[in-house]
């Protein structure tokens, strides 16, 4: 077995995944293709336990030559590829291209009865992300970057086994394999941020001398990662220790959560904050529109005692040393 095979067959979180069937996501770039070539070679029965589906963006006009590419390799291979284009043919911002790709592929996954889905995300990637999300604005849980595993609300995985791998090696691994695969030459445009993070940021940190920075900071996000990890920890045991018995009955159809002020005032406030995410999590609140900001108001409000209107249709009340959070009807 491939020396790079082997290292990703005893990658934990791969071992873990081995015996789900699993979708794997094929753009046809080189890390996409590395990491279905490189689970052909490991999966002993490829056939049966590997599913490739590909998402066409149709953002080019030939981007029907790579689906085709990605059919005709699976085939050789023996792989079933379930294929998909996008009904838009407008630009849409990265995150919107994100989403309704993880769409497909959700649905192809469910559909196939695969439990894992399978990205070829390299330590590029990582650094890209979590320098993105500094220049952009995040806290701790976006400098951890981008998780190795996350459940989606489904119950499959995404599950991102190339993270410690450089494009580099990857591509190494497909010439000494005699492996083709396609370059999109969107990658090299300039209207994505981390199209210009990885063309000429990192290009330019290599030119001063730092060749390790993509390494370096994907050691970083591990870091990041466990003390995230803590502190979310941390803030359930908090919230456990602060949830107070619910009160009297309320009108039909709002939710109504009592807390204890007294652990505000001495806990750390980013320990208080993260409490705060925890409850929101528990009670399946919308966190969406919650930014630092609103977090950090309800801290301050919980000890100072006043009343406030949160995103979501949460309204907070503390007095007594109690506050006291409703989930208004129709929020």
């Amino acid at each position: 077995m491939h020396p790079i095979a082997q290292r990703l067959a005893e990658l934990p979180v791969f071992r873990e995944m081995e015996a789900r069937r699993a979708l794997i996501a094929v753009s046809g770039g080189s890390d996409s293709v590395a990491l279905l070539r490189l689970c052909h070679a490991v999966w002993t029965r490829p056939d049966r336990d590997i599913v490739v589906a590909h998402f066409d963006h149709a953002l080019r006009s030939d981007s029907a030559d790579d689906a085709r590419w990605v059919a005709e390799l699976c085939a050789r291979l023996g792989i079933p590829c379930r294929q998909q284009r996008s009904n838009g043919f407008e630009k849409g911002s990265e995150e919107e291209l994100r989403r309704e790709r993880y769409a497909f592929l959700e649905s192809v996954a469910l559909a196939e009865s695969c439990g894992a889905i399978l990205t070829g995300h390299s330590a590029e990637d990582q650094a890209e992300t979590i320098l993105h999300h500094l220049l952009r604005g995040t806290g701790l849980a976006g400098l951890a970057g981008i998780p190795e595993s996350r459940a989606l609300s489904s119950g499959v995985h995404v599950i991102r086994p190339l993270l410690s791998f450089r494009r580099a090696e990857l591509r190494d691994y497909l010439r000494e394999t005699n492996q083709e695969y396609r370059e999109d030459p969107t990658n090299a445009a300039g209207d994505y941020t981390r199209n210009r993070l990885r063309n000429e940021v990192f290009p330019f940190l290599a030119a001063l001398g730092f060749e390790t920075a993509v390494g370096q900071i994907g050691r970083l996000a591990g870091q990041f990662r466990e003390a995230q990890q803590a502190l979310e920890w941390m803030a359930d045991v908090s919230l456990d220790v602060e949830l107070l018995p619910p009160g009297d009955a309320e009108e039909e159809g709002v939710e109504v959560v009592r807390l204890s002020t007294e652990g505000f005032a001495a806990m750390p406030r980013h320990l208080a904050r993260e409490m705060c995410v925890a409850l929101w999590k528990r009670m399946d609140w919308p966190r969406k529109h919650m930014g630092y900001d609103d977090w950090n108001r309800l801290v301050e409000f919980a000890v100072a005692g006043k009343t406030l209107h949160l995103p979501g249709g949460i309204e907070a009340d503390s007095r007594d040393g109690v506050l006291r959070l409703r989930k208004l009807r129709g929020h």
